[in-house]
């Protein structure tokens, strides 16, 4: 299983509600973003209020430090820095003027801040600055009793508050990294979607152009030669006309079983086997309908060929007899020659034509979708393809496909 498989493979249900219930909390974090810390402010400065006298909130100082401590907290995601240092500053006047106060629970809450949204190398920082005044506070105030006891009780509450804030931070780039992974899963669920939709439809491209340009070829030239017959021998206009009828519903069927994977409704189109080496007979026999005579050639023994390259083959030989249809002057014969010499095939096909003016030299001009197809189809299979004038006149097609499914590296 490959990676992109083991990350698709978890539930596109469960993936679809974090990224939804996140997304839902991230916006209303952003949309109420401020009255959100002016709640968490107004909390803190109840609870401080809420305290009896005796603990130092009675005098007007002590109340004034307290509003100084807590205010800054309305700020402390946008600035959480900047707050816990202003934050410091005045618990340090607190600890110099006055007692201490429920109002420096604000250190903790900006502390928490830091640490949930600003770098880690600030956090510990700030977290240092605090355990300074941690201990200042227990020397002098002595909360819990004694110092000892008062630095293990206020440091326990410092540690707890940068967990606190570190832990949600993991958490939240945790959850921001599965949404993050869960849309580039989709993203790369959909590229493979399309490249294979590419693919398929570049393959039916090729096996439509195979099969109504070898088609019509053989209609066209069966036509003309029923004209040109018609009066004279009008037995032999009529056969060539019924064979125009016959390779026309050939070409149909063909087509209607290339376009049926593109049907929209569901039906299941013709489940025709595609054609290989066992069809070279029939393809001759119509090729020389036309009045061209085929011969066909064969070395060495037959082996077991994967349908891919079976229909390779096929495919490369019809486009070379339609192009000899097409556009070779006066041909009246082609030779095909297949050689198996395992794990390759070896095939040759070439005519007598005085020359295919419209097809491409092979020298680096422009090719056709029928030269260029022959390539493709080659190339799959770890083969060459080349095309040109023959040695004795005419054209030549030859080519060299590996059978034993070790495709080029492209």
């Amino acid at each position: 299983m490959s990676h992109f498989d083991r990350e698709a493979s978890v539930p596109t249900g469960h993936l679809e509600s974090l990224r939804a219930g996140w997304d839902r909390l991230r916006t209303w974090d952003k949309t109420h973003g401020v009255w959100s810390d002016v709640l968490v402010a107004a909390v803190v400065l109840l609870f401080c209020l809420a305290f009896p006298e005796g603990f130092g909130a009675h005098r007007p100082v002590d109340v004034l430090l307290q509003l100084a401590l807590v205010v800054p907290l309305v700020w402390r995601r946008r600035a959480p820095m900047a707050v816990f240092l202003i934050v410091a500053v005045v618990a340090l006047v607190q600890w110099l003027v006055a007692v201490p106060a429920p109002g420096d629970v604000a250190l903790l809450v900006a502390l928490f801040t830091v640490a949930v949204h600003d770098a880690p190398p600030r956090a510990c920082t700030a977290a240092g600055v605090l355990e300074v005044g941690v201990v200042m506070a227990s020397v002098r105030w002595a909360p819990a009793g004694d110092v000892a006891r008062s630095i293990v009780f206020l440091s326990g509450m410092v540690v707890a508050a940068l967990f606190a804030g570190v832990t949600l931070r993991t958490w939240r780039d945790h959850l921001d990294a599965v949404v993050e992974r869960a849309t580039r899963l989709e993203a790369e669920r959909d590229q493979q979607a399309q490249l294979a939709a590419a693919a398929e439809r570049s393959r039916i491209a090729r096996e439509m152009h195979d099969v109504v340009a070898h088609n019509i070829s053989i209609m066209v030239t069966l036509a003309d030669g029923a004209h040109a017959v018609a009066r004279s021998n009008p037995a032999r206009s009529c056969e060539a006309m019924a064979e125009v009828s016959a390779t026309g519903r050939m070409a149909l069927t063909d087509m209607r079983h290339l376009l049926g994977v593109l049907r929209a409704d569901g039906t299941e189109a013709g489940r025709a086997p595609q054609p290989d080496l066992s069809g070279l007979p029939g393809l001759l026999d119509r090729v020389r309908g036309t009045g061209l005579e085929v011969e066909l050639e064969e070395r060495g023994k037959r082996f077991d060929i994967p349908p891919g390259v079976g229909l390779t083959v096929y495919r490369i030989i019809q486009e070379s007899l339609t192009n000899v249809l097409k556009h070779a002057e006066d041909p009246s014969a082609a030779h095909v020659e297949l050689a198996f010499r395992s794990p390759y095939i070896d095939l040759s096909v070439r005519d007598d034509g005085r020359s295919h003016g419209g097809v491409p030299m092979g020298n680096g001009q422009e090719e056709g979708h029928g030269l260029s197809g022959m390539r493709e189809r080659a190339a799959v299979y770890g083969g060459e393809l080349h095309a040109g004038p023959g040695g004795a006149g005419g054209w030549q097609v030859t080519s060299r496909i590996r059978v034993d499914g070790a495709a080029a590296v492209r």
